[in-house]
């Protein structure tokens, strides 16, 4: 019987050392002998990393993913796979095992902001015969609420999944619902986006405005910073994102957009009135804080 204690002192003086290529066999042998987990592969993925190796290192964490989930340990696994994405590891079936991960732990938002990228990238489904069982999952869970009922339909349709009971599942819940649920529904009227059908579009104003009515600014920034990406010179998207900071109780953020904007753009005289008006609120909580 192996000695993984025993292995894992010795892995781990290797790994001080830098010594990858001595490391990386000792738990190689660990796995052969049935001793994989999802923290080996998670290390393996790091060390493959280090030694320049992406294409391993995307296996390795992969697997790590999938052995967590297994096991429950749905935090775990986000972990890795935000960790791929710092790495730059960006894939399809790195997006779908964070909308599965995301469903696991009860985070509607995420969860089908993960699964409405996934679906765009995979357009050709290459992944469903994989986790054919984790799309029925996700979209049984999905399409138990209301808001997206149309939208898990067509889904439904896309992949081809014919589920047992179908009519039951995809049944509407007329109930008063928890404030779990509230949350999740509330979410959902903010985050959906096209999904599958090329021609479904949500305004994203009217998103940003869903947002910061529901005082959900995080997300709002994220929008407004993702638009700024793809359009840096747009005066309103910044001036929004000045307000959702401000809102949100980042005055020192705030004044530093509002800064910019009067100092850098040349905009209408009743433009540049509102924003130093609200640059002097930021300036205003500042002094309020610091106080």
């Amino acid at each position: 019987m192996v000695d993984r204690k025993k292995i894992e002192r010795e892995v781990q003086k290797y790994i001080l050392k830098k010594e990858w290529d001595k490391a990386i066999p000792l738990y190689q042998n660990l796995i052969n002998e049935g001793e994989e987990s999802g923290d080996i592969y998670n290390r393996l993925g790091d060390m493959y990393m280090k030694k320049g190796n992406k294409a391993t290192a995307t296996k390795k964490y992969l697997r790590a993913i999938d052995l967590y989930i297994k096991s429950e340990l749905y935090e775990n696994g986000t972990a890795v796979c935000s960790k791929m994405l710092r790495h730059g590891i960006e894939r399809p079936d790195l997006y779908f095992r964070l909308a599965h991960l995301n469903v696991k732990l009860n985070l509607g938002f995420e969860a089908i902001r993960w699964f409405n990228i996934y679906l765009k990238e995979d357009s050709t489904l290459e992944y469903l015969e994989e986790f054919i069982n984790e799309y029925e999952e996700m979209l049984t869970l999905l399409a138990s609420h209301e808001l997206l009922y149309e939208r898990v339909k067509n889904i439904y349709i896309k992949v081809g999944i014919q589920l047992e009971a179908m009519d039951k599942l995809l049944e509407i819940k007329k109930e008063g619902i928890t404030e779990k649920e509230k949350e999740f529904l509330l979410s959902v009227v903010a985050s959906i986006k096209e999904c599958v059908d090329e021609g479904y579009k949500r305004d994203r104003d009217e998103e940003i405005k869903i947002y910061r009515n529901l005082k959900l600014y995080k997300q709002a920034i994220g929008v407004l910073q993702q638009q700024l990406k793809e359009s840096p010179d747009d005066i309103k998207t910044m001036k929004l994102l000045g307000l959702c900071f401000l809102e949100s109780h980042k005055p020192h953020l705030a004044s530093r957009i509002f800064k910019y904007i009067i100092e850098n753009w040349r905009i209408p005289r009743e433009v540049t009135e509102e924003i130093k008006a609200y640059l002097d609120t930021a300036r205003e909580k500042i002094r309020y804080v610091t106080a």
